[in-house]
């Protein structure tokens, strides 16, 4: 495993990110949801699927994620397709997907600044 890279956007042209070096991968059975643990200190997650057709569901909350099956209207949906997001104070989230074999991979990142790009 490589040490987790600064979230750093590069002053390039193109706002580029920093080559992550921390990236984990889960392969899902059909509706089998999956804990997933942060590596200690990232806070942030990028979450990349193998197809771009793939659809899974995260839940942030410790509970287990599930593809809605009706309205859910009090808030405790689980969410669909996240790419990016912030995951400070959360040490473990919940994964599933309604397709078999489904592959997520997730791209962990800390926090980190601008910095000029270098040749």
């Amino acid at each position: 495993m490589g040490d987790l890279p600064s979230f750093s956007v590069l002053d390039a042209p193109d706002g580029a990110l920093a080559a992550p070096t921390y990236i984990n991968a889960v392969k899902l059975a059909a509706n089998a949801a999956e804990t997933v643990t942060k590596p200690e200190g990232a806070t942030i997650v990028i979450f990349k699927p193998k197809f771009e057709d793939t659809i899974f569901y995260v839940r942030w909350d410790g509970s287990a994620a599930a593809e809605p099956g009706g309205d859910v209207s009090d808030g405790s949906s689980s969410e669909p397709n996240p790419y990016v997001r912030a995951i400070p104070g959360i040490e473990t989230f919940s994964i599933v997907s309604p397709q078999a074999d489904a592959i997520i991979m997730m791209l962990f990142y800390s926090e980190g600044e601008s910095r000029e790009l270098t040749s």
